[in-house]
């Protein structure tokens, strides 16, 4: 079932919201590179699938920090199912992290005219319960914030 509130607000036949996160680990003994990300700490990125309402669906938490959100999507049972689908009008949506894809649909880099602005707003509304889910996550399990978990991968 669809959630409550107006369905033009969202996108519609999408399947799940797809994110990232990244968690904080021990630097650790072996391929410390590997698990340092972007921002020059040591995690594990964390893909986090979600539906509509925001309830998790899908998580993969085994990819070190240094990997990028689409290496992550692309090396998960999630995108094989996907791209063995044959299933038309269903998609799975991301941020710009994301390549576009068949099945992912992203918004538009740099927008021109309406069309293209409504989409973009369009996608970041249908996009608000993974940013909400993930903040959820962070405020109830502090290690997710940037505290830290304390193990070696």
């Amino acid at each position: 079932p669809e959630p409550p509130g107006d369905p033009a607000a969202a996108l519609p036949g999408v399947l799940g919201l797809v994110g990232a996160m990244h968690v904080a680990l021990r630097a650790p003994a072996d391929n410390e590179p590997l698990f340092r990300n972007a921002a020059n700490f040591h995690s594990i990125n964390m893909q986090v699938v979600c539906d509509r309402r925001g309830h998790i669906t899908n998580v993969v938490a085994k990819f070190p920090g240094s990997c990028a959100n689409a290496t992550v999507l692309e090396n998960s049972a999630l995108a094989r199912l996907m791209e063995g689908s044959r299933s038309e009008g269903v998609w799975l949506l991301g941020d710009g992290s994301y390549p576009l894809k068949p099945w992912l649909l992203t918004p538009i880099a740099g927008p021109r005219g309406a069309a293209e602005l409504r989409y973009n707003a369009l996608h970041s509304r249908t996009l608000a319960p993974l940013r909400r889910t993930l903040g959820l996550l962070r405020r109830r399990f502090r290690c997710l914030a940037g505290g830290g978990l304390q193990y070696s991968p």
